[in-house]
């Protein structure tokens, strides 16, 4: 699976401005909602949330991936938003996430979330693609970035 089959530019928040991991999955939710009329940005945070309870999302490096699936959704999604300042996921090395790239999946579709979910944390492993997400701010050049490091790994 590639990249451009789950984000988009208009899927990219170069600047996140909650301050708690609560705020970021809604602030992103609601980005999302606008695209997706079946739902609403509440439900899509609670999902994601539900998924936070259960196990921290962080994999280190700064990096999370919430994800969860949601019902009515046709194909897997993504959306990729960044966080100057970082927030606090509990993560065992203990580094704010910057990093927070959410995945949402259609319920019947297993297969097709993990392969989703292998396709981002695959691409999010690299640490010179971090340094230059971090780097970035305008969601086009991030989105080159991501589809520029696919190409070449």
């Amino acid at each position: 699976m590639h990249i451009t089959h789950l984000i988009t530019p208009a899927r990219i928040i170069p600047q996140l401005h909650g301050t708690s991991v609560a705020q970021i999955l809604q602030e992103l939710a609601q980005h999302l909602a606008t695209e997706l009329p079946f739902s609403s940005a509440a439900e899509i945070a609670a999902l994601w949330q539900e998924r936070e309870t259960i196990n921290s999302t962080a994999t280190g490096h700064g990096v999370a991936f919430p994800h969860a699936r949601l019902p009515g959704l046709q194909a897997p999604l993504a959306i990729l938003g960044r966080s100057q300042n970082g927030i606090d996921f509990v993560i065992p090395d203990q580094e704010r996430v910057h990093l927070v790239m959410a995945l949402l999946s259609p319920p019947e579709a297993r297969n097709y979330h993990l392969k989703a979910l292998g396709t981002v944390v695959r691409l999010l492993r690299s640490p010179t693609l971090r340094q230059r997400l971090q780097a970035l701010h305008e969601p086009e050049l991030l989105y080159h970035a991501l589809i520029t490091e696919e190409d070449e790994s």
